[in-house]
């Protein structure tokens, strides 16, 4: 069944992407970027928000409408272990800036054509 999900994964990033262009035009966010002769599993998707847009708020617009997104993930830098036992050297601040910026969006292979469509009405909201 791998490929059958990869399969509709593929599916719904490509409909995410699709439908997310115009947001990005208007300056609102970036999308995932797929470099010319690489390949991916969709096993996720992101956007990076526009600076001056608030992760926090526009995730909390999102729980408000029953669904759930996510950050992307802390800076290892930034992480009780990072902190601990990590070696940064200077300052990380586009590495903190870019970090913050960062949504990860439902995807999962149940994942309908109006659950999407609900996610992209609260982006266009903004």
């Amino acid at each position: 069944n791998a490929e059958k999900i990869t399969e509709k994964r593929m599916q719904i990033w490509q409909r995410y992407h699709e439908l997310l262009e115009m947001l990005e035009e208007s300056d609102v966010l970036r999308r995932p970027v797929i470099p010319d002769g690489c390949n991916h599993n969709a096993h996720m998707y992101y956007v990076l928000l526009s600076q001056g847009i608030s992760r926090q708020e526009v995730l909390a617009e999102l729980k408000r409408n029953n669904i759930s997104a996510v950050f992307h993930y802390i800076p290892l830098h930034s992480s009780p272990a990072g902190r601990r036992y990590g070696r940064a050297h200077g300052s990380l601040h586009v590495t903190d800036k870019q970090s913050a910026r960062l949504i990860r969006l439902p995807l999962w292979v149940g994942l309908g054509e109006h659950d999407q469509d609900r996610v992209i009405d609260v982006f266009r909201q903004l």
